[in-house]
């Protein structure tokens, strides 16, 4: 009877239910499936999705420059309307050049005019989040400091020429062959560098940073397990 009564007490343990504690660690033991992750760490979707910091610079970049040629323009302007700085021309190289040089100064005004508004408007549109994509500032703002760099040499040096040529006109000394070209091509070189180095350096943070800030613009701060 001892026999059976233990028997019947192995059996009854065996049927009750196993320990919870059994189940977590065969939970433990299965092989789960990995998350598929993007190359990119930025795209965790641990997290809320933050601007990219290069954009930021870009739009801060565009802001300073067009800043600057709002003063460039309004330098422009005052001497195009100042009689006195035409007349002071006309004295110094002859009324045919002065009139060359104040319309060179008027394509120069509007040239700077295009940049000063493309650089106020992608600066603005991208500190504050509008644009949908950076690419279309990233790549006009390139073209425009690539125009704008040929052009500033080209009229830098045709300046250099009219004055060497007004020089001669007066009687005075000519420098020698080469010399005024030479240096009107180094001054337009360092003045383009100068002048459309910011902007191109926006231009290329733009483009490089792009991806992430169309995904961040596409989520607006939310985490990406969100959507």
């Amino acid at each position: 009877m001892a026999r059976q009564r233990f028997s019947d007490e192995d059996d009854d343990r065996d049927d009750r239910p196993r320990d919870r504690r059994d189940d977590r660690d065969e939970e433990e033991d299965r092989p789960r499936p990995r998350r598929q992750r993007d190359d990119d760490e930025y795209d965790d979707r641990r997290g809320p999705v933050k601007k990219p910091g290069l954009a930021t610079a870009a739009g801060v970049l565009w802001v300073i420059w067009g800043a600057l040629g709002v003063i460039a323009l309004l330098f422009n302007i005052y001497a195009l309307v100042t009689p006195s700085y035409h007349a002071a021309n006309v004295l110094m190289f002859g009324e045919k050049t002065a009139d060359t040089m104040r319309m060179i100064s008027v394509f120069q005004a509007v040239l700077v005019l295009v940049g000063t508004i493309l650089f106020l408007l992608a600066g603005m549109r991208t500190l504050t989040g509008a644009p949908a994509s950076l690419g279309g500032f990233g790549w006009m703002t390139i073209a425009y400091c690539s125009v704008y760099f040929v052009v500033g040499i080209a009229l830098a040096m045709y300046q250099v020429s009219l004055i060497e040529e007004a020089v001669g006109r007066m009687g005075g000394a000519r420098p020698p062959a080469g010399l005024m070209s030479g240096a009107g091509l180094v001054g337009g070189i360092c003045g383009g560098l100068i002048i459309t180095s910011g902007p191109v350096l926006a231009g290329i943070f733009a483009l490089s940073c792009n991806k992430r800030y169309v995904l961040w613009r596409a989520t607006k701060g939310r985490s990406r397990g969100d959507y």
